[in-house]
């Protein structure tokens, strides 16, 4: 077995040994280690992950590293789950599940302020809807992050039946001003 000394929070070491049923609870394997050698440095002063609570704008900071939180990993383990459970709720009832598309040229329900996506230079100011600029850009025509999947859902409701869908839909977070209650829609 190989010298640990200098190994700290962040290090990676290269480990030899044979994958095996755990013993122990809470695991299923574990490695029986033949060899243990330092693989990299990982100065504890300098790494960003340390064993203390890091506020979420840090974490905001090095968001490669946020899964590797207890807070976060956590929470992917939620979200994992759940929508597994509630992909064999509809699964298990007959539905199909659709990946609708995100990018769009329609305001799905009149939502107002849309976030563009174009490949123009950025700078290039959103242009009246007839100008020629489009045919410069990728999409050849306004493009949009949607704000529904419904659209798409309903044209796959005609083809297929019985659908739901999970895609992605972006809404810019809009103020609200004072003394004037959110929508209920």
């Amino acid at each position: 077995m190989g010298s640990l000394a200098g190994v700290s929070t962040g290090a990676a070491v290269e480990v030899e040994g044979t994958l095996v049923e755990s013993p122990g609870k809470g695991q299923r394997w574990e490695v029986q280690a033949t060899q243990v050698r330092p693989g990299g440095s990982g100065r504890s002063d300098t790494y960003p992950l340390q064993k203390k609570r890091h506020t979420d704008e840090f974490l905001r900071s090095i968001a490669h590293l946020r899964p590797r939180t207890n807070k976060y990993g956590a929470l992917f383990r939620i979200r994992s789950e759940s929508a597994f459970a509630v992909h064999s709720f509809f699964r298990d009832r007959g539905f199909y599940y659709l990946h609708t598309p995100i990018i769009t040229g329609s305001d799905c329900e009149g939502a107002g302020a849309m976030f563009r996506v174009t490949t123009l230079p950025h700078g290039v100011k959103e242009p009246a809807p007839s100008a020629q600029v489009y045919a410069d850009d990728f999409f050849g025509q306004e493009a949009y992050l949607t704000v529904s999947g419904q659209l798409e859902a309903e044209l796959f409701a005609c083809a297929l039946g019985d659908v739901y869908t999970f895609g992605p839909t972006f809404r810019p977070k809009t103020r609200i001003p004072p003394g004037m209650p959110p929508s209920s829609g």
